[in-house]
């Protein structure tokens, strides 16, 4: 029960320092912390007494490569206004989506679309700041009693793309078809696991 990074923003000062999802932090500024409640104590502490985050060093532990961090979250392509499970005709008829499969403003069983990995991040910062409302568009459906039409990812090629997409749909309890694809196979797979936990949570 360490306390594990769980998100970074793209170009923030601590992505610019190279600290990464599933560093551990070890320390906040000089005080040891060894759980996720102690760290955040430290920082809300902390915090108050600076009057703001700035000027709060925090030391991380990075794991090394045999240790696989994987994020349930990618910029693909996607489609969901198609009853039907069948995959658009046309490459056209996608949509680019940045997909997060639960993440750390939504619950676990919860698949959210943004348009990209920027307005995810304004999603994030305006939920930690408490906001009634984020501004930015977001399309979610939960997961829970959903199915994974295709366990394994199928492909498709289309005559406009040098190359086949890999393509999953996932049909939501109330019938919803969603469909995600990546050129890339890897680009698809942490979204694959992701979707699968979802599933099998039980909502509690």
């Amino acid at each position: 029960n360490r306390p594990v990074l769980g998100y970074t923003s793209n170009d923030s000062i601590v992505d610019k320092a190279g600290v990464s999802v599933g560093d551990v932090i070890v320390k906040v500024d000089n005080n040891e912390v060894d759980t996720p409640k102690s760290t955040l104590y430290c920082i809300r502490k902390i915090t108050n007494e600076k009057l703001g985050y700035r000027g709060i060093e925090l030391t991380a532990w990075k794991p090394p490569p045999s240790i696989h961090v994987s994020l349930a979250e990618n910029q693909c392509m996607t489609e969901y206004h198609i009853l039907s499970n069948d995959v658009p005709p046309t490459s056209w008829d996608w949509k680019s989506k940045y997909v997060v499969v639960g993440g750390v403003v939504a619950k676990p069983w919860v698949i959210n679309l943004y348009y990209g990995k920027r307005d995810y991040d304004i999603a994030v910062s305006e939920i930690n700041a408490k906001r009634p409302k984020v501004s930015v568009k977001v399309k979610s459906w939960s997961l829970i009693g959903a199915k994974l039409i295709t366990p394994k990812p199928r492909r498709i090629h289309y005559s406009t793309k040098n190359q086949p997409w890999y393509y999953i749909v996932v049909q939501t309890h109330k019938g919803k078809s969603i469909k995600i694809s990546h050129p890339i196979f890897e680009g698809l797979a942490p979204l694959i696991e992701g979707v699968k936990r979802a599933i099998e949570h039980q909502g509690f």
